[in-house]
């Protein structure tokens, strides 16, 4: 008789247990996991790599094989749907007698924001040309590169004849990129045993480290048996600017801490921003004790309180841990490279022969020690041009090193004038001020996107015009003409970034910190702007004219973060992740408006009876908490109504459940793939 895996066990006992009940489709679920047995790969990438290089792949990334004249060649092509994620290079030709070294990566590597213009491929050639080595630099990076496509990437490449690799990667590691049925189990297993946020955090820690060993000890393999050198540039992350939204709560929080929590989270905000630092440090580490370190909210304060007294190398250490924070949610989040991958990488790499770029301690030697910020960052971890002169001049000098033994200080190649068009360096900076108010970012930053823009180049001036006109029309941006000619306005690569980043004939979402950051920027050129946005709002989102859905994504103030991907989601419905959800309506004048409210509440959401709902930050109307499908139809005062931009905010009952029961809920919904509810889940809604 054939025994089932160990790790089924804990599944079979399950189905045993929920035979009896009528919750068919969870059972069904199960079962269906059974016959899953999804690992960590442990092929020998050895015995997988290409035999012979005359015989290579007919598909290298976006570029197909062809035999010309006996020799072989890569061509672009032209029917791939992936090709603008790929460098836009035409031909990849036979090896001829200068060093190739082939440049891989993501999107970090592809030079988002700056490509095709500029780019770590461009850099890296420019700055060894300039120390006199004569190279090719093949450039394979492609944005959202996941680990495994990546090391066949490699074994791929040989066909190349390289002399080097360059690997720029380890932002895309993370594993809820390759969430499966076993991580399902083992999650459900370990919350039923009684572990809290600290065990699930181990367990993904274990997980990743050995993906990431597997990966460089298969990149080890490779390099020894085909005597090509490797070097992995390690990247870094913005420490100091990027902050990630988390408004809400821990789902494995305590009930009875939840009053305190939120009590502390709001007079740090407040102290925090009065400048009183003392005070916000002490309500900060009340939060990191209620919550033990499961959201970034009481790490990001502490660390603002110990930068504003030089104690850096605290605040580094605070802020790395509120980077990791997310690992163990299977939800999208912004790309970044984890401590447990920089600390794997950084005591495998050298022993197993793959050479190392630990862009962390570069950069934090060339910023005197500070912690990495805007200066060298756009968002969470694309690098600004000066960031990437930085990041391929240190790795031309290991480079360097490997063929001449002798050793070009980094921070002297890195003075290497790169000479960018100013239109480009206005360009990536406003594509930065969308990404990053895409993600929910402050207006700070923002704002200083838009402010770098203008002053780089005052051409895109006219580029940004034309996004304010499309971005506001109901009618998807493909169908607007303002989008047709910003795609056509020389020097500009916006077009290319809306494919990049979302498919502009989704819905659009309206974002007031950019909209107010592009009014103030432009009012110098255009003195009429604010009044032209508040026309073109009216005329096309007043609720006079037509009935409103708030639950499209125009009015629903969604960011990319990990805590709004509920929105509208497969169920049909808004799920409300945090404990107050924001939505936003624009009125031609003061009027009365009337709001359908159709709502529930789960069953756990019984200490607070009622949802209180705001209109402009004033209090309007208190509806009954009900666990079954209620509306609530009433009128919202023409005295709280502005012209333009309103904003409606609903605030939900504080969650009351038994610990035991809490952890039960969370593990059968995520037996059945539903891993949302690790977010924890206030409330479902239709407005």
């Amino acid at each position: 008789m054939i025994r089932p895996e160990d790790v089924l066990k804990p599944t079979a006992n399950r189905l045993a247990e929920l035979l009896a009940s009528d919750d068919g489709s969870r059972i069904l679920r199960l079962l269906a996991q059974l016959g899953t047995t999804d690992s960590i790969p442990k092929t020998d990438s050895s015995q997988t790599a290409l035999e012979s290089v005359a015989d290579g792949p007919d598909l290298l990334g976006n570029w197909e094989r062809k035999v010309e004249s006996g020799q072989v060649l890569f061509v672009r092509s032209r029917n791939s749907e992936s090709k603008r994620l790929w460098a836009d290079v035409e031909l990849i030709g036979p090896k001829g007698s200068k060093r190739r070294i082939v440049l891989l990566g993501e999107s970090v590597a592809r030079g988002f924001f700056y490509d095709p213009l500029f780019n770590p491929a461009i850099a890296l050639r420019n700055i060894l040309q300039s120390a006199s080595e004569d190279v090719e630099i093949v450039d394979l990076a492609r944005i959202d590169l996941q680990l495994d496509p990546l090391l066949e990437l490699i074994e791929k490449s040989l066909v190349l004849e390289p002399d080097a690799f360059v690997i720029f990667a380890g932002n895309n590691w993370s594993l809820s990129t390759r969430w499966n049925s076993n991580h399902s189990r083992a999650i459900a297993a370990i919350l039923r045993e009684g572990g809290d946020w600290g065990h699930l955090r181990t367990y993904f820690e274990t997980q990743l480290r050995k993906r990431v060993n597997w990966f460089l000890q298969s990149v080890a393999a490779i390099s020894q048996r085909n005597q090509i050198p490797f070097l992995f540039v390690l990247p870094e992350f913005n420490l100091v600017d990027w902050q990630d939204r988390f408004e809400g709560y821990s789902a494995l929080l305590r009930k009875e801490n939840l009053p305190f929590w939120f009590r502390a989270k709001e007079e740090a905000e407040i102290r925090l921003a009065d400048g009183d630092f003392k005070g916000a440090a002490s309500l900060a580490m009340e939060i990191i004790q209620l919550d033990h370190a499961s959201t970034p909210v009481g790490l990001e304060i502490l660390a603002k309180c110990k930068l504003s007294s030089r104690t850096t190398s605290e605040a580094r250490r605070l802020l790395e841990m509120a980077r990791d924070v997310d690992l163990p949610l299977p939800l999208p989040k912004s790309p970044r490279c984890y401590s447990v991958i920089q600390e794997v990488v950084r005591s495998k790499a050298e022993q197993l022969g793959i050479a190392l770029v630990d862009l962390p301690r570069r950069f934090q030697e060339y910023l005197s020690g500070d912690l990495p910020d805007r200066r060298l960052f756009h968002d969470y971890c694309h690098l600004t041009a000066e960031g990437i002169q930085l990041a391929m001049a240190a790795a031309a000098e290991r480079l360097i090193l490997m063929t001449k033994k002798t050793a070009q200080p980094w921070l002297k190649l890195a003075k290497f004038e790169c000479s960018l068009d100013p239109k480009v360096i206005a360009t990536a900076h406003f594509l930065a001020a969308i990404h990053n108010a895409n993600w929910g970012q402050g207006f700070d930053i923002v704002h200083f996107h838009c402010q770098k823009a203008v002053q780089s180049s005052s051409e895109i001036v006219g580029v940004m015009l034309l996004f304010v006109d499309f971005h506001l029309r109901r009618a998807p941006a493909t169908f607007c003409s303002t989008f047709e000619l910003m795609a056509k306005t020389e020097g500009s690569s916006a077009a290319s970034f809306f494919i990049y980043t979302h498919n502009p004939r989704h819905e659009k979402c309206l974002r007031t910190q950019l909209l107010d950051s592009l009014a103030h920027v432009l009012k110098t050129s255009n003195p009429e702007i604010e009044k032209q946005v508040n026309q073109l709002l009216k005329t096309e989102h007043g609720v006079r004219s037509r009935k409103t859905d708030l639950l499209e994504s125009f009015h629903g103030n969604a960011s990319f973060s990990a805590l709004e991907t509920g929105w509208k989601n497969n169920l049909g419905y808004y799920q409300a992740y945090n404990k107050v959800s924001s939505f936003s309506f624009i009125s031609e004048q003061p009027c009365c408006v009337e709001l359908s409210l159709t709502y529930r509440v789960p069953e756990f959401a019984s200490i607070e009876r009622l949802i209180s709902i705001s209109l402009n930050d004033v209090p309007v109307q208190v509806v009954p908490a009900c666990r079954h499908w209620r509306t609530e139809v009433f009128r919202l005062p023409s005295s709280t109504i502005r012209e333009g931009i309103n904003s409606i905010t609903i605030h939900w009952p504080q969650p009351n459940w038994s610990w035991l029961d809490q952890t039960e809920r969370i593990a059968s919904q995520i037996e059945i793939d539903q891993c949302g509810s690790i977010s924890g889940v206030w409330t479902s809604a239709y407005v």
